[in-house]
C-alpha cells in the first residue's frame, strides 16, 4: 500500500521529468529506494553534507537578514530617542512659559494694585519675586515696574 505525500521540487527539473514521460512520484520511489540500498553509502554521506551545506546557507543567509534588520531598527531607536527628547524639551519649554507668564500677571497685578511702588511690592510679593528670579536671572523689578507703567499709560 503507499501512502500519499507531497514533494517540494524544483518546477524547471519537474517539467523536465513529464517531458521524459515520467511522472515525479516512481523518480521519487527509486531515488529513495536506491538511497536506502547499501551500495548507495557514498550517495548517502553526499546527501548529508549537501544538506548541511544547505542548511549552513540557510542559516548565514538569515543571520545576514537580521544584520540588516538590526541596523534598521538602531537607526529607528536613534531617531525616536531624539524625537522623545525634542519633545520633552519643548514640554518643558511650554510649561516654564505658561508659569512664567501667569506669575508675571500676579506680579503685575500687586505693581498695579501698589501704585508702581518698588518697595511695597517687594514686602507684598517677595516670594513671588523671589520665584521670578530662580525662573528668570535677568528678572529686574524696577525695570519690569518702568516697563509696566509704559504700556499701561500709553
Amino acid at each position: 500500500m503507499k501512502v500519499k505525500t507531497s514533494v517540494a521540487v524544483d518546477p524547471d527539473l519537474k517539467e523536465q521529468i513529464q517531458k521524459l514521460g515520467m511522472s515525479v512520484s516512481s523518480i521519487t520511489e527509486r531515488a529513495m529506494e536506491t538511497v536506502l540500498s547499501e551500495s548507495c553509502e557514498d550517495y548517502r554521506l553526499q546527501f548529508k553534507i549537501k544538506l548541511y551545506e544547505d542548511t549552513i546557507n540557510d542559516i548565514l543567509y538569515e543571520q545576514d537578514f537580521c544584520k540588516k534588520r538590526n541596523e534598521v531598527l538602531d537607526e529607528q531607536l536613534a531617531l525616536t530617542r531624539e524625537l522623545l527628547k525634542e519633545a520633552k524639551d519643548n514640554y518643558v519649554l511650554a510649561t516654564t512659559v505658561v508659569k512664567l507668564s501667569k506669575l508675571t500677571q500676579k506680579i503685575n497685578r500687586v505693581i498695579i494694585m501698589n501704585n508702581y511702588d518698588a518697595d511695597i511690592v517687594v514686602d507684598k510679593a517677595h516670594d513671588l519675586l523671589v520665584e521670578m528670579k530662580q525662573m528668570n536671572s535677568d528678572f529686574n523689578l524696577t525695570q519690569h515696574i518702568i516697563s509696566l507703567r509704559k504700556m499701561l499709560n500709553d
